[in-house]
């Protein structure tokens, strides 16, 4: 539309106005002065559509002024208008004006429009998340103002929290202490916050495309948090207020959970298991570098120092080239006694667990199996449960008692069938226990024989543990009995064999090569 006609439609529109908004309550949402008020609504709204900003502005801030309730796209109408003026201004004086206005406008929009007329529910957080973003991009220099917003977005919309606010979220509280203006411990408290409110959304969320969103924010904070969260930075922050307060519960919780989880995302294998869809192997793996199809139509994710290769949409095989150093939290005394006091004033699976692994570090193994078997009475979740039982059969395994390293080990099985380590170490006890099955040359080596097959197995069902079962396989297979030895107890390789004892399986003989 012309300007010309516009002007002739305002005219027109002029004339018609005051009887139209008399019938309305015009005054309620058209402000005092009804008929200028529609007037100039109508004249923005024409140059709004046709991208002409420049001549909106003056009738837009008139309305935004005088008739704030006449609709809401007022709001969304002036962050078009201001953006568009911001771009082409060159004034500092002038520019920090408009950025004025740009959360001005938000502001506004809250307090005249709180609920959002599609939903029926507040929009007052989910504003307060657009503003926080517009103010840290806009004010790189003033991290603080955006972190406060963002802050407050947060703390209304909770787990419904819009996944690029989290982000920015961090972003700030990262700034301001690359600024100076907060300490690490800052950071430490954001993270806390957000990577429990990214794993809750993960768990919940069943959108492959929402998922894997999730999964590159929780990268991104990841990545962010890295360089402030070495152990010796967590120690520095925690240890005072410890020391101030050694029983209060809350800062209990954070120091066990913060330490643990540090060592957890270093240390804990990748198990991602052959036939997993890419949901679930990303899932385990996080949000992959890229993603790509080679020659055969087989999609590969790339991550750092792993790919993924998949084939006909499921996982075809796992390759790792690098690791990621360790670096285990839990080995710093301010962790051991946050454990212990937070489990004499809370006791629960997790604290239990916990207290688990600080006696296994002390090496006082019964009362570490004391506290694994607690914590196993109070899990409820598989996984959970699936990690104690190993833990116990590790401890079970190093006390040479192992019998119950194989029980503790078939427990894991019967919760993750597909649990390569647990298989590992039923080889492990078979192997290390060997001599205790047999009384003379051919049966003391027997258990070998079982040893390699449940390597065997565990690198056929779980790519993961690949390399470590055929290390295993290498050094254990020189073990076996040589062919004459098989031969004088009056057998020949490839036979069925049954080794007896505490193992109780059938195997296949072989020869050492």
């Amino acid at each position: 539309m012309k300007t010309r006609q516009i002007f002739t439609w305002v005219a027109i529109l002029a004339v018609l106005v005051p009887s139209m908004t008399f019938a309305q309550n015009s005054e309620a949402r058209f402000g005092t002065d009804s008929a200028t008020c529609v007037i100039n609504l109508s004249l923005y709204r024409e140059f709004a559509k046709q991208k002409n900003y420049k001549d909106a502005y003056k009738p837009w801030k008139w309305v935004y002024h005088n008739c704030p309730r006449a609709m809401q796209s007022i709001y969304l109408d002036g962050l078009r208008i201001m953006d568009s003026r911001l771009q082409h201004e060159k004034n500092v004086e002038k520019r920090n004006h408009t950025i004025d206005t740009i959360l001005m406008i938000y502001d506004g929009r809250i307090k005249y429009f709180p609920v959002n007329t599609s939903t029926g529910k507040s929009q007052e957080g989910y504003l307060l998340g657009r503003k926080g973003m517009d103010a840290f991009l806009y004010r790189q220099d003033k991290p603080e103002e955006a972190f406060n917003i963002l802050k407050s977005a947060v703390e209304i919309d909770g787990k419904e929290t819009p996944i690029d606010v989290m982000q920015f979220y961090f972003n700030s509280v990262v700034a301001m202490v690359q600024k100076g203006s907060v300490d690490k411990s800052a950071i430490v408290d954001v993270y806390d916050q957000l990577s429990e409110m990214l794993e809750n959304s993960i768990n919940a969320e069943t959108d492959s495309t929402v998922l894997n969103e999730l999964y590159f924010a929780r990268n991104n904070v990841e990545n962010l948090f890295e360089p402030f969260a070495t152990c010796e930075d967590l120690v520095s922050i925690y240890r005072p207020k410890f020391d101030a307060s050694p029983n209060d519960l809350s800062l209990l919780k954070k120091i066990t959970k913060i330490f643990s989880k540090k060592t957890l995302k270093k240390s804990t294998p990748i198990k991602v298991t052959k036939g997993m869809s890419p949901k679930e192997a990303v899932s385990i793996m996080g949000n992959p570098k890229s993603v790509s199809n080679n020659s055969n139509n087989e999609t590969v994710y790339f991550y750092e120092g792993s790919e993924l290769f998949f084939k006909n949409g499921l996982l075809d095989f796992w390759r790792e080239d690098a690791k990621a150093s360790l670096q285990d939290c839990t080995n710093d005394e301010l962790f051991y006694l946050a454990t212990e006091n937070l489990h004499k004033l809370e006791p629960s699976a997790n604290s239990a667990y916990l207290m688990a692994i600080k006696n296994m570090k002390e090496e006082n193994y019964p009362q570490a199996i004391d506290y694994l078997k607690e914590a196993l009475s109070l899990y409820d979740t598989k996984d959970k449960k699936a990690r104690a039982h190993y833990l116990l059969g590790s401890i079970y395994l190093n006390q040479r008692n192992y019998s119950a390293a194989k029980a503790a080990a078939l427990k894991v099985l019967e919760l993750k069938p597909n649990d390569g380590s647990a298989l590992i170490l039923i080889g492990d006890a078979y192997a290390v226990g060997a001599a205790s099955c047999g009384d003379n040359e051919l049966t003391k080596k027997a258990a070998y024989w079982a040893s390699v097959d449940k390597y065997i197995q565990a690198k056929r069902v779980d790519p993961s543990v690949l390399e470590i079962a055929e290390k295993r396989i290498s050094s254990y297979s020189q073990y076996y009995p040589t062919t004459e030895t098989i031969f004088f107890h009056g057998l020949k390789e490839g036979d069925s064999y049954r080794v007896e004892c505490w193992i109780n399986e059938t195997t296949t003989i072989r020869a050492a090569k």
